[in-house]
């Protein structure tokens, strides 16, 4: 009996010990299923073998993390690595490419809006979530046992020898300016991308003083209201305006005040870089330096003795975004933001009324920067579902994300896009424009960045704020000016003339700053490096920046959009010369 109980006892040993190592391989290949890849792109030998040997350690790391019997040890890094292979491998069923260092930074700046990335994707976060639980249950279920002798070099392995694989991972992205980490083990790139941004700011010391307005604005008349409308996802190229049968955009009916650039290319294809970017007038040859010292949009309109409001469609509650500080805040003489009851599909339909109503009843120059809620996935319950003019759509549930790539649910993605900017654009400035004087009032509308809606097959659902394999979707926004000031509307459509579907969003600060009354050659002189709307514009000068934070001397990540432009001229979706020129008149 007793050595039928042994034989028992060695059984159920082997047994878990079995499950163990297996769940363990299923997470380790389930999470990194797309690291063999990386092996055939490695330049060298020598990046090989580095590649190989960040691995082995990593395994080495990972199982001795599994056998630890020191309970809390165990506990933490169980947490650290179910957390960075949940994250990555979301980003990979999402978007089917590496999560890389400036993936992490600009996730951490949209944290805020988690809620909406977990009803849209909720599949794929459910899978990694699936696949993160197996590791939690590999990583601790018995057996455990030490891997070394004595108690004092236990403890000593169980502090540093996780580290390990991190500090590698983290010397690679140190020598490569962020990058070279693909490929290498899910579990331990997310610690060292944290490690290395925490690192780097320490590093980086004390911000730099941000300069004061150094230029006055010059006497004369100037627009009583200069208003910036700044869209959310919002593709320039799929309006009617641009487009014959695009879109309906709400200003087709408004020729007689309004100016069309055309397609313009974004700042940046992410929210945060193209809002704070367009904010504090940063350029193209040093944008991370003109974000930290330059004086803020708010500034330069105090100083011309404008009042300065903020119309927020997408927070509550005084929350800030899009790289928004107190410090930027206090500059704002009127924060508005609607109550958090307010539903998606009529926030924007409130931003009109709101605006309609500083326009009418202002009796002092005010400068106003909109925020709408604009076509931010997810696109269902963004518009009325009566107010649906094409089908089918996602369905209004979590996770309305089609999870196939067939026609027909790429169709449904398509088309609640749609018709998402046709309500949040479209019935805007049918709400906005009707009947309004805009006789002392310029409108300069846009948006932050595109939308990849994968027409052209490309894998993955991600639409936009990737880094690599960038698609020129994400940068293509509009560009339009309303006004009814003569001499305003008569500059902006001789800008337009020369300029339509040659813009890019860095062009625009410096003419806004023309509208508040600064002289031009003030404005060269101090305030922007950026040609204005009015100058003559090369045309390959369209790009926007995937990559905006950069940091170890490496340069940002310009993605042109002038192959989108010419593609639409051949085939036809970009309207012709003639009525281009009568949009602009």
């Amino acid at each position: 009996m007793k050595r039928l109980g042994i034989r028992r006892g060695f059984h159920a040993s082997s047994l878990t010990l079995s499950v163990k190592v297996l769940l363990l391989l299923v997470f380790v290949i389930v999470t990194n299923y797309g690291a063999w890849n990386r092996v055939g792109r490695l330049s060298s030998a020598l990046s090989v073998l580095v590649f190989l040997a960040l691995w082995a350690v990593s395994v080495a790391a990972l199982f001795f993390i599994a056998f630890m019997p020191q309970r809390l040890s165990r506990y933490l890094w169980t947490a650290v690595l179910a957390v960075s292979s949940t994250a990555t491998l979301s980003y990979s069923l999402i978007t089917r490419d590496y999560l890389r260092l400036a993936d992490v930074e600009q996730l951490l700046e949209v944290l805020a809006f988690a809620g909406n990335v977990l009803s849209f994707y909720a599949a794929q976060l459910l899978t990694a979530a699936l696949v993160g639980a197996i590791g939690i249950a590999a990583l601790n279920l018995p057996p455990f046992a030490p891997a070394v002798s004595g108690p004092g070099a236990r403890r000593l392995a169980a502090v540093l020898l996780p580290w390990v694989p991190i500090a590698g991972i983290m010397g690679v992205l140190l020598r490569f300016g962020g990058e070279g980490a693909d490929g290498l083990p899910a579990q331990f790139t997310s610690p060292a991308f944290v490690a290395v941004l925490g690192l780097e700011r320490m590093l980086s010391g004390r911000q730099p003083r941000r300069k004061e307005v150094a230029i006055a604005p010059a006497d004369g008349p100037r627009p009583r209201n200069v208003i910036v409308i700044m869209d959310e996802s919002v593709r320039g190229d799929l309006f009617d305006l641009n487009r014959p049968g695009g879109t309906h955009s709400g200003l087709l009916a408004h020729r007689a005040e309004m100016v069309n650039f055309g397609i313009m290319s974004s700042i940046a294809n992410c929210s945060a870089q193209s809002n704070a970017g367009f904010r504090y007038g940063v350029g193209r040859h040093s944008p991370m330096a003109d974000l930290k010292t330059n004086p803020s949009i708010w500034q330069y309109a105090k100083n011309a003795a404008y009042r300065t409001v903020y119309l927020d469609g997408q927070r509550f509650g005084g929350h800030l975004h899009n790289l928004m500080t107190e410090e930027e805040r206090a500059q704002i003489d009127e924060h508005i933001q609607l109550p958090s009851a307010t539903p998606p599909r009529e926030r924007d339909m409130e931003i009109a009324r709101r605006v309609r109503r500083i326009i009418q009843d202002s009796r002092q120059p005010t400068f106003v920067y909109v925020n709408k809620m604009g076509a931010h996935f997810p696109y269902e319950g963004k518009y009325p579902p009566e107010r649906a003019a094409l089908r089918p759509v996602l369905k209004n549930t979590l996770g309305d994300l089609p999870q196939s790539a067939d026609s027909a649910t790429r169709a449904a993605f398509r088309n609640s896009y749609l018709n998402t900017v046709a309500w949040n654009v479209g019935h805007f400035f049918d709400t906005l424009l009707a009947d309004l004087d805009l006789s002392n009032t310029v409108i300069v509308y846009m948006s932050d960045h595109g939308q990849n809606l994968h027409e052209d097959g490309s894998p993955g659902y991600a639409t936009h704020c990737t880094t690599a394999h960038t698609s020129p979707m994400e940068g293509i926004v509009p560009l339009v000016v309303l006004t009814q000031v003569p001499e305003v509307l008569a500059r902006m459509r001789e800008a337009a003339g020369k300029n339509h579907d040659r813009v890019s969003q860095f062009n625009v600060f410096p003419s806004v700053l023309a509208l508040l009354g600064y002289r031009p050659e003030d404005i060269a002189r101090s305030a922007s490096s950026e040609s204005p709307l009015e100058a003559d514009l090369p045309t390959g000068q369209q790009q926007f920046a995937s990559v905006f934070f950069v940091r170890f001397g490496r340069q940002p990540v310009w993605n042109s959009i002038r192959a989108r432009i010419e593609t639409a001229a051949r085939d036809g979706s970009s309207v012709s010369a003639g009525t281009r020129s009568r949009l602009s008149r």
